[in-house]
């Protein structure tokens, strides 16, 4: 007897591209889920030393780089939010 539950092996890249390549239709492959990211504006920004320190110290227990903790689309930095009157204001 056939399991009904047997699970297909998900298609590669590569599978996928030779389809295509083919000429076969792998529009059922795309599910239109996934959201598009408005374009990357690169800035300069002059921090203090302090929240240089505590950005690397943030990106170093995530383990991942300045850069990455900095960049996280959507999700924020890892540094702590800070009331204004922490920051003098």
């Amino acid at each position: 007897m056939k399991n009904p539950r047997k699970r297909k092996t998900p298609m590669t890249a590569e599978g996928l591209a030779r389809m295509a390549d083919a000429g076969k239709d792998v529009s059922s492959f795309f599910t239109n889920a996934g959201r598009m990211m408005g374009s990357i504006q690169r800035v300069n920004v002059d921090l203090p030393a302090l929240m240089l320190e505590e950005l690397d110290h943030a990106a170093k227990e995530l383990n991942i780089s300045r850069q990455q903790n900095a960049d996280s689309p959507g999700a924020g930095s890892a540094l702590p939010e800070r009331s204004a009157a922490e920051l003098g204001k």
